[in-house]
């Protein structure tokens, strides 16, 4: 495709083509509909095919989440600053962690001044590890954070406010600077409300196969009530993620009969009303979109009291919250929970009502286009 000299430019910098998709797809959609050329630079995957079937242009990156190699770090950074100049944007979007630094620390020696957009979905497993050498990697990255979000025509979008007041104070952002957004948003009709079957009970876990989602935790909360409903986990095993669970590792626990495990699915919203409780022990978190799109479906939730977590549910009225790493008390609340229809029933009815007012996707586009438009 031909770049067109008299349309403003957007360009999205992503980790990885199919987040664009699961996740950032409707905003480009509408952002090339207001007029934008839209560039998107990321790892390529056969998700590039969907990108391209839009009519974006597509930029690959040699770009990986979770390496520390200097050398593919650096390669990853001359590929970013070489996009920015080959398009000239008017618009950067950085979205996750590594776009958000490196994309960042590029755009300190591009000489144009375009309007810098980075989302923060979360600070990632450097800030849920634990240990002497996670203790200097969070400085590292913090100092890195200072660095990359220093430039003056900058907007930062952050999905909680703990991330927002953390992130805020070591990159000594004013509040000029920064914007709090719910999520990644749902879109309602896809995601509309159902009523909780009355089969046998399914409990579901749909996340990625990682320990900081609360898999482990899931997985022995199954095991103790092993016999009282179907533990379901849907969700990709993350291969590139240093904190991955093994195939072997859930394949074990498969034999055993504690739980089944259904792969990572697309149609995300009818795995969801297939469920009768969706569960995500997770230690940290942005926004988790499929707690947005469980309460847009009408599901009760039993997630962590942590940053992102608890701010996808109204606790008692849409979920319930427990402490990070207890699977004694998240098996306790699971078997509860499933004991009261009624209950159920209610915070599936309050989490509707929730989508509806704080994660609807129109309204989460509408907020981002009006960044975008910030550039005029």
């Amino acid at each position: 495709m031909s770049l067109n000299i008299n349309k403003k430019k957007l360009l999205m910098i992503l980790n990885v083509d199919y987040f664009l998709v699961s996740h950032r797809l409707q905003i480009a959609v509408e952002a090339q509909k207001s007029g934008y050329e839209v560039h998107i630079a990321a790892k390529q995957t056969e998700s590039s095919k969907i990108i391209k079937e839009k009519g974006f242009i597509l930029h690959n990156l040699r770009i990986e989440r979770s390496t520390t190699n200097l050398i593919e770090l650096f390669n990853t950074y001359n590929d970013i600053l070489k996009v920015i100049r080959k398009t000239n944007p008017n618009i950067v979007h950085l979205i996750s962690i590594k776009p958000v630094l490196i994309g960042g620390l590029a755009l300190h020696f591009f000489k144009g001044k375009p309007l810098i957009i980075s989302s923060v979905s979360g600070l990632g497993y450097v800030f849920t590890s634990s240990g002497l050498f996670s203790f200097f990697r969070k400085n590292i990255v913090s100092l890195f954070y200072r660095i990359a979000l220093t430039h003056k025509n900058i907007k930062v979008i952050f999905q909680n406010i703990t991330d927002l007041n953390f992130i805020s104070k070591i990159a000594k952002l004013g509040k000029n600077n920064l914007i709090l957004i719910n999520g990644s948003g749902v879109d309602l009709k896809t995601f509309n409300f159902s009523k909780i079957p009355k089969n046998e009970p399914i409990v579901i876990f749909p996340a990625r196969l990682v320990k900081n989602k609360g898999i482990r935790e899931f997985i022995k909360a199954a095991k103790t009530l092993r016999g009282t409903a179907r533990f379901v986990i849907s969700g990709m095993i993350d291969q590139e993620s240093p904190d991955k669970v093994s195939e072997e590792f859930i394949k074990s626990f498969i034999d055993d009969g504690i739980i089944e495990y259904w792969g990572y699915c697309k149609d995300m919203h009818e795995i969801l009303k297939k469920s009768t409780l969706v569960v995500l022990p997770s230690y940290r978190e942005g926004l988790p979109k499929v707690l947005c799109e469980a309460a847009a479906i009408g599901r009760p939730i039993i997630t962590t009291d942590v940053p992102g977590c608890r701010d996808a549910i109204i606790e008692n009225q849409t979920g319930l919250l427990i402490p990070v790493k207890n699977s004694r008390i998240l098996a306790k609340e699971i078997k509860n929970l499933l004991l009261d229809r009624s209950k159920m029933e209610y915070f599936g009815l309050n989490g509707r009502k929730l989508a509806k007012d704080k994660f609807d996707l129109k309204n989460i586009v509408a907020e981002h286009l009006r960044l975008y438009n910030l550039s005029n």
